[in-house]
């Protein structure tokens, strides 16, 4: 072999080399992309399941303070009910458009808990109209530990405690 040829194949096998190291550089680039973007995505979409998840618990609120300070005859609650029974209903509704919309991006225990949390809220909305006191107050005590559960999973999903470490880390 002749010193050219052997230029022609060290040549050869460099290009080699150098496409093989860039096509594996893309595709962890790419791969590292297309992870940020679901990273964002599930952020956003958490943000706006906690908000939805957070005011409804809050607004509930609202119903027992009315149920539990309602002294009126049962006509005066009827009233009460038709007024406020949509809006409760729609919040509800609301949070489930939230969850399906963020489907493709939680994972399934997160959507159960969240499910779950829905079908709590209907449960304490018709438990609080129906002003049966121990079944609400026990329905709202579900939804506080529901509402938990859910940040907790989120975090959890999200690795939050670990990434606070590493950007302390980074800060110092």
């Amino acid at each position: 072999m002749k010193s050219s040829d052997i230029t022609a194949i060290l040549t050869t096998l460099i290009s080699i080399c150098a496409l093989v190291v860039a096509t594996l550089s893309y595709r962890r680039d790419r791969n590292k992309s297309n992870q940020d973007f679901l990273f964002q995505e599930k952020v956003l979409a958490y943000k706006e399941l906690i908000f939805h998840v957070n005011f409804i618990f809050e607004s509930f609120f609202d119903i027992m303070d009315e149920m539990l300070d309602h002294d009126g005859s049962v006509t005066k609650w009827e009233k009460f009910l038709n007024k406020e029974s949509e809006y409760y209903d729609d919040l509800v509704a609301d949070l489930y458009k939230s969850i399906f919309r963020a489907l493709p991006m939680i994972p399934s225990d997160i959507y159960k808990e969240l499910i779950k949390f829905g079908q709590d809220s209907t449960q304490f909305i018709d438990s609080a109209f129906d002003k049966n006191k121990d079944l609400t107050i026990e329905a709202h005590e579900k939804l506080d530990k529901n509402l938990r559960n859910i940040i907790n999973l989120v975090r959890k999903d999200l690795n939050v405690d670990q990434l606070n470490i590493s950007l302390s880390n980074r800060l110092k």
